[in-house]
């Protein structure tokens, strides 16, 4: 989760009252909650604002259905719920939510969002990680984050990630880890910070540096996809990073997967 540090401040009474009028305790918990609120509102350039989360795909098989894994029960909580947790920590307002053939079940723990006091959109006609961006390219106007459904990233620090992408002037920033054995998944290489390389599913390097599945992506990089292309990771990956604008944000916290 996002690194907080406690702090003691001296208020007027009357700013005071005014932050404590939008303590519900359901969406805004407490006065720490509302100021943060007040705050992430204010510098919101310096915040993600919006997410693409891909729980369509091949889908997983729970209890004998096949299913989206957003709807998996990770430590008695949905891991859509802890997706949005995460997400909302990190300043997020809006969700896209790309769920294929499963929008049903999805949308019977979300709902609209408003119970998360979060926007939500649902993308069903989900033919790939390409084509998920060309069909939000309207709502994508500034740099976002979209991860794989079936990763659980609790732990990871958005802010600080999106931070990265800022200071390196990124197109693509891919959040990197390291497996024993990185055949199953993307495996990469790196030059410092830069990616110079990206195979998909294929045995790549030594170092076994692998996508992890969660990106920030700018903007601009939706109207490179063609009508024609579904996959991120084989069509506009290896553009990207023949021009020099994709750069590895190394994980340093446990990385898993829901299967």
């Amino acid at each position: 989760m996002i690194k907080r540090e406690r702090l003691t401040i001296t208020l007027r009474r009357d700013l005071l009252r005014q932050i404590d009028e939008i303590i519900d305790g359901k969406n805004v918990r407490n006065r720490s909650h509302a100021i943060e609120k007040i705050l992430i509102e204010k510098f919101g350039d310096t915040f993600l604002r919006t997410a693409v989360i891909l729980g369509g795909g091949a889908g997983i098989t729970i209890d004998g259905v096949k299913t989206s894994p957003l709807v998996a029960i990770v430590d008695g909580v949905p891991l859509v719920e802890r997706h949005i947790a995460l997400l909302k920590d990190a300043g997020v307002t809006e969700v896209i939510l790309a769920v294929g053939a499963f929008g049903d079940a999805v949308r019977a723990i979300v709902g609209d969002g408003s119970r998360y006091d979060i926007k939500v959109v649902y993308i069903e006609n989900d033919h790939g990680t390409a084509s998920v961006l060309r069909q939000a390219r309207s709502i994508l106007t500034e740099p976002f984050v979209m991860f794989n459904g079936h990763i659980i990233v609790d732990h990871v620090d958005l802010t600080d990630m999106f931070v990265f992408h800022k200071n390196a002037k990124a197109r693509i920033t891919i959040a990197v880890t390291t497996v024993p054995d990185p055949d199953n998944y993307g495996s990469l290489r790196m030059r410092g910070n830069k990616v110079v390389s990206f195979v998909e599913k294929q045995s790549a390097n030594t170092a076994h540096l692998i996508n992890a599945g969660m990106y920030i992506i700018d903007p601009s990089v939706c109207a490179l996809v063609r009508p024609d292309e579904e996959s991120l990771e084989h069509n506009i990956f290896p553009h990207i990073i023949q021009q020099g604008g994709m750069y590895g944000y190394m994980l340093d916290v446990p990385w898993q997967r829901v299967s």
